[in-house]
């Protein structure tokens, strides 16, 4: 699916690691990092801030979803929405996405692969063994967000903490998907236990010189430029 020149100009805007990106208040990052708390203050708290900072979440790119329940969702059901990843050279001129907040290719959980990519209760902070990945009660599970508006606020809001580049990309997302988890994550966020890429990787012009061949060969999706 090709976005929209409105979807393209958000796109770019998130594909880019902005110079000057306001960082989230003190008090909002102890909320955000304090997972599980079920703490309905520090809740109310964090989603104002993430509506000051999303404005309509159905501005770009939005993507429809039907309500998250966790239950198995079949993969002819699979829904759409968007992601991001950080990028490296893992060695050898192999660029490979990775996990944007670790992106450390030697751990495993960091590593995206070409094709179905399974989400694993391993890193889970919720610490319960063996759950099925994700739970309603968890935070694990890949992360997706229903618009490229959202997902842009998100990016300007965390840009202080990413040292790779930037790639966004459209996935399919199935298995069990459930909500966001409300201590941590932002609205309009999926957990989702499978996922796969389902269009087009943009990035800037940059990494798109150095690595796009590279990227395109490896996971079977164009990479494009933007801005």
């Amino acid at each position: 699916m090709t976005p929209s020149p409105h979807d393209r100009l958000a796109l770019a805007l998130a594909g880019l690691l902005a110079e000057g990106a306001r960082p989230p208040c003190a008090d909002t990052l102890s909320i955000a990092t304090n997972h599980l708390t079920f703490d309905a203050d520090a809740r109310a708290i964090y989603r104002r801030y993430q509506d000051e900072r999303i404005g309509d979440p159905r501005g770009h790119g939005w993507r429809d979803w039907p309500e998250l329940t966790g239950a198995a969702m079949p993969r002819n059901r699979a829904i759409r929405g968007w992601r991001f990843w950080g990028v490296d050279d893992i060695g050898l001129g192999r660029p490979r996405l990775l996990a944007p907040y670790r992106p450390e290719p030697t751990y495993a959980p960091a590593r995206f692969h070409p094709g179905v990519n399974v989400a694993s209760h391993e890193v889970c902070r919720a610490r319960v063994p063996h759950h099925p990945s994700p739970e309603g009660f968890c935070r694990c599970g890949f992360r997706i967000v229903q618009s490229l508006t959202v997902l842009q606020a998100f990016i300007l809001d965390q840009t202080h903490r990413f040292s790779t580049p930037l790639v966004v990309g459209e996935v399919l997302a199935w298995g069990r998907v459930c909500a966001f988890a409300p201590d941590d994550d932002w609205q309009w966020t999926a957990r989702a236990e499978r996922i796969r890429i389902a269009g087009p990787l943009y990035t800037t012009p940059e990494v798109h010189a150095r690595w796009g061949d590279h990227l395109t060969d490896h996971y079977g999706a164009p990479c494009l430029p933007l801005g």
